[in-house]
């Protein structure tokens, strides 16, 4: 009875210290397994930290990039409302925008094969002012110029570039395939003269069609509506576009001819209708007008130049911004304006 006794106790004990041992393995098992689980929650959090960076577009990070640095240098400065407007149009240029058309239905189908051109067009627009927006561009091209179908915006200080796939209305398919450039188009009853080409067109081809160049002051005493300034100098001295540009709120007109001969047969009749040094003068391509009314002639930096070789489309856009001297550095000086 005794050695029953005995053994029965031995055998608890022993039942005993495994069941120990079992929950001491249970317990050093369980710590392994929160460990790694935790080092597997800080490896995921890095991953998606990471998917999170390759998302973000490259101009969302120098912008915030910008901002940091802006911030840094301007800590202990007040806020000055001039520095965010260069900011807001820092963040601006360059900006491209897109639009595209939806499905066409039964109605545009008719009205397309009666009034518009049987084919679209791959058309690139300048002189657009930078203040309008793409719903504005995108309502009056479709009113007045052709049906688009897609539309692309990209800003360049004052103006925006503006290429369009459309279907010119019936007068301006005459109008374009007779060589025209100039499209009309009024805002808030004012009247926009702006330049059309075939995208496909190189840079060169069309720095050559604007090759032929004359400015002229225009005087307080002339009218103030641009387009009948315009429409009456591009009658007298026969140029096929002419726009006027402001430099500190005067006026200055540019007109465009077809060739030499055109353009010394307009400062010819210059000469005749106004007394010497206000005529016209004849400007250059690369010539721009500073701040003081006189004309100079643009010397790119190499480093303007590096960026405005890689394509066409920056140098055109920025040849649309006669007028600014942001960038120029006289080499000549006509003082034609007095």
């Amino acid at each position: 009875m005794a050695e029953s006794s005995l053994i029965n106790g031995l055998m608890i004990a022993d039942l005993e210290n495994g069941i120990r041992n079992l929950e001491a393995d249970v317990i050093a098992k369980e710590r392994i397994i929160l460990e790694k689980s935790e080092a597997n929650n800080i490896l995921w959090e890095k991953i998606k930290a990471l998917e999170i960076k390759e998302e973000k577009p490259t101009c969302q990070e120098t912008d915030m990039d910008l901002d940091n640095k802006l911030q840094t240098k301007t800590k202990k400065k007040r806020p000055n409302k001039k520095r965010k407007r260069a900011r807001a149009q820092y963040n601006k240029n360059g900006m491209i925008n897109e639009t595209k058309l939806g499905a066409i239905g039964d109605r545009d189908k008719d009205r397309l094969e009666k009034h518009f051109a049987e084919k679209s067009r791959d058309i690139t627009f300048y002189d657009i002012p930078a203040y309008w927006s793409d719903t504005e561009i995108f309502e009056l091209l479709n009113a007045n110029v052709g049906f688009v179908e897609y539309m692309r915006t990209k800003r360049c200080y004052k103006y925006k570039t503006v290429r369009v796939t459309l279907r010119f209305s019936n007068g301006y398919e005459k109008i374009y395939k007779e060589g025209g450039v100039n499209v009309s188009l009024t805002r808030k009853n004012r009247t926009f003269f702006l330049r059309m080409f075939d995208s496909r067109l190189s840079y060169g081809q069309l720095k050559d069609k604007f090759r032929w160049q004359a400015c002229k002051r225009l005087e307080n005493d002339i009218q103030h509506n641009d387009a009948l300034v315009i429409k009456d100098f591009v009658n007298t001295y026969r140029a096929f576009f002419g726009k006027i540009i402001r430099v500190k709120g005067i006026r200055f007109i540019i007109l465009y001819f077809n060739k030499e001969l055109d353009l010394m047969n307009a400062i010819n009749e210059s000469i005749n209708l106004h007394d010497i040094g206000h005529g016209l003068w004849i400007k250059k391509q690369n010539d721009f007008i500073d701040d003081k009314g006189e004309l100079h002639e643009f010397i790119g930096s190499s480093n303007y130049q590096n960026r405005a070789s890689r394509s066409s489309g920056v140098r055109m856009e920025w040849e649309q911004q006669s007028g600014t001297s942001t960038y120029f550095a006289p080499s000549r000086t006509h003082k034609q304006w007095r």
